[in-house]
């Protein structure tokens, strides 16, 4: 159990710790865990997710303020990830988000990471099954039972709360010290009403920002565009290119098929596409990227398969299919992490089965 100190100043941690890790194969994790950060293209991490990882492993309490988009849910899940016995059938993380869709989010995002962890995500607030970690949003957590959470529970993660919702969670929180859980924290309103509400059991942690760390690229912004029954999915890809009505859009399909019958669909509209296809005779996604950029044509269809390299400078990406597949996971980080300076906005096209996944 956490026994906190009496001083009344939350520490920061050293910034120059003896032995910093320098990549994520550095780092006293699982073999099954190292894998899925190498698919999702993660090599280098940076000082404020060093420092997440490091403190949590020292045993402290961990506060992180600062800006989204530079690495946070890799920081705060990786190590709550590193902690997970799959073959302890109980839940032993909570993780609550200020809404729902950031919930869905962050459970998406953990499996990713964990993929190769055989364990379970899931946003479900009761049910018979009991995931290894939950993902809830305030409103869940509100629902819930704090007495009916699994006892082996050792992690808690408020992600963003607001300092009104964040003072509900403290209450939340309370019953569940005496079963020493590890706290991590992030937001700069949730650490306010940490001062506020548990100043006590906060005294001992380790703060960490990342408002002056330089940021490695500009992210790409994620839209979800719904195929309904009556709106099927050629329907809804016309409408997401209306909506953010790109200059340039590179689109991505699963099927080699799907990539002509898009093709001929959004030429109905006026759009002039090109195809690169296994079955395509264009070939040279740099050079297909070079004219579609230069006005030449403004979609360019490319199978998933086909897709590597060269996305520099591409500012709209739409993916047709859902994000099932290791390659789209990695030309999706590939994406995000090019060039800084690029405003970037990645479109996907869900069914409803699709999404019903995603929760």
């Amino acid at each position: 159990m956490f026994v906190p100190k009496t001083k009344n100043t939350l520490e920061r941690p050293q910034q120059n710790m003896e032995n910093t890790l320098q990549q994520f194969s550095d780092l006293n994790i699982s073999a099954e865990l190292k894998k899925g950060i190498e698919e999702l293209g993660y090599v280098t991490p940076t000082d404020f997710q060093r420092g997440v990882f490091e403190n949590f492993n020292l045993g402290k309490h961990v506060l992180g303020e600062g800006q989204s988009s530079y690495g946070k849910s890799l920081a705060f899940l990786l190590p709550i990830l590193s902690k997970i016995t799959s073959d302890n059938k109980n839940s032993q993380a909570l993780i609550v988000c200020e809404t729902a869709l950031q919930s869905d989010l962050c459970a998406k995002e953990c499996r990713a990471l964990g993929r190769h962890l055989n364990i379970v995500v899931s946003n479900a607030v009761a049910g018979d099954v009991k995931p290894h970690i939950l993902v809830w949003s305030f409103e869940d957590l509100q629902k819930a039972r704090v007495d009916d959470l699994s006892e082996s529970i050792g992690t808690v993660f408020f992600d963003g709360l607001s300092s009104a919702n964040m003072a509900k969670a403290m209450e939340v929180l309370a019953g569940l010290l005496s079963r020493g859980v590890h706290v991590l924290v992030f937001g700069q309103d949730a650490i306010k009403a940490c001062k506020n509400n548990n100043e006590a059991l906060f005294s001992d942690a380790a703060l960490i920002s990342n408002n002056d760390q330089p940021k490695i690229t500009k992210p790409a912004e994620h839209f979800y565009h719904l195929a309904k029954d009556t709106e099927p999915k050629p329907r809804a890809l016309l409408a997401a290119l209306l909506v953010h009505d790109p200059k340039f859009a590179l689109v991505t399909v699963n099927e080699s098929q799907d990539c002509e019958l898009l093709a001929r669909y959004l030429g109905r509209y006026g759009y002039k596409v090109e195809v690169i296809s296994e079955e395509s005779n264009r070939s040279g996604l740099r050079d297909a990227l070079k004219d579609g950029l230069a006005g030449k044509f403004g979609v360019l269809v490319c199978q998933n398969s086909l897709v590597s390299g060269a996305l520099e400078h591409v500012p709209f990406m739409l993916n047709y299919d859902m994000l099932d597949r290791p390659q789209a996971y990695e030309q999706i980080t590939q994406f995000n992490k090019q060039a800084s300076g690029v405003h970037r906005t990645v479109a996907n096209i869900l069914t409803s089965m699709e999404l019903g996944c995603l929760g």
